[in-house]
This record gives structure tokens, sequence and C-alpha cells, in this order.
């Protein structure tokens, strides 16, 4: 058992070593909206293992990285919820649906306006797959989706307005040291 404990912390801590590297696109070299790549998906008996680690990696990130590390998790777990349901496979739909929920939530309380250009990217793109998913699952999948739908929205707003206000921000302080 203690070697089991212990394969399992050098697998997270390998993991979350690689968590502090980001993989999403500098915002000046965004010219199109990315694909998502699903992980393992919820009807696979690893995928506890999967979203242990990927919890693992949101909870050591650096205050300035864990909204990057969280949006990476949400664009993994919608890609599972499109796989999920291309595959027709809507059992565990709405699973793969919450966690991402539960992710764009973490990116909304971390949101930094260095980063407001990928989320903006990654928003958009989750929003098409959400709404593409609702023509093809059952109707007891729609309230999960309709909630995700919202969260991206308010996550797109309020990227809008942290936007907005550094920009301001920005034109402040140059006004600032122009006058000094």
């Amino acid at each position: 058992m203690k070697k089991e404990v212990l394969l399992v912390l050098s697998l997270l801590i390998i993991i979350s070593a690689s968590a502090q590297e980001t993989t999403q696109p500098n915002s000046q070299e965004v010219t199109e909206i990315p694909e998502f790549e699903a992980g393992i998906l919820p009807d696979n008996p690893l995928y506890v293992v999967d979203k242990a680690i990927d919890d693992f990696k949101i909870n050591i990130a650096s205050d300035e990285n864990k909204a990057e590390v969280a949006l990476e998790v949400h664009n993994e777990r919608v890609a599972e919820a499109q796989e999920l349901a291309e595959n027709g496979n809507h059992d565990y739909l709405s699973e793969a649906i919450s966690e991402a929920d539960k992710t764009i939530t973490i990116v909304q309380e971390e949101i930094t306006p260095e980063f407001s250009d990928n989320i903006k990217y990654s928003t958009k793109r989750s929003l098409e797959v959400l709404t593409k998913l609702k023509e093809d699952v059952p109707e007891k999948a729609l309230e999960g989706i309709e909630t995700a739908i919202n969260k991206q929205i308010v996550t797109e707003k309020k990227t809008e307005i942290v936007a907005e206000i550094t920009s301001k921000i920005d034109g402040l302080c140059t006004q600032l040291i122009e006058l000094v």
C-alpha cells in the first residue's frame, strides 16, 4: 500500500512540474480558436485519477497561473463532453459538463488582465461546443448544458470588463507619466 501511495505521489509531483508550463498560446499569437483535446472520459475507471491529477495541478498552480491551468482543464472537460455526445454516450455527459462548470468557476475567480485574450478565445470555443451539444443530447442533459453556457457567457463578459479596465488603467498611467 505504501508503495502505491508513493508511486501516485511521485506521478503527481512530475505532473505538477509540467503544470507550471502553460500550453495556452500567447494572446498575440492567437489567430484562430484552438480545438480542445479530450482527456480520459468519465466512463473510464481511470477518470477519477485524471480528475485528481487535474485538481492537484490547479491547487498547486501559482496565483498568476491558476486561471490558465483551470482553463486548460476546463477545455479538456468540454472536449470530453463533446466526445461523449458524439459517441452517443449520454450517461456520463452530465458529469463531464459538471466538471467543466466547476473549472470555469475557478477561471472566473482567478482571471487576470494578462490572460483575458486567451480566456476570450477559449470561452468562445466552449460556447460553440456547448451550443452544438444542445442539439444532440437528451433532454435530461439540457439543464446542465444551459448552466454551463450561462457560466461561459458570464466569463466572457467578465473578461471584456477586465480588458476594458486594464486598457483604461494603461491609458491613465500614460497620461500620468506625461504630466510628470
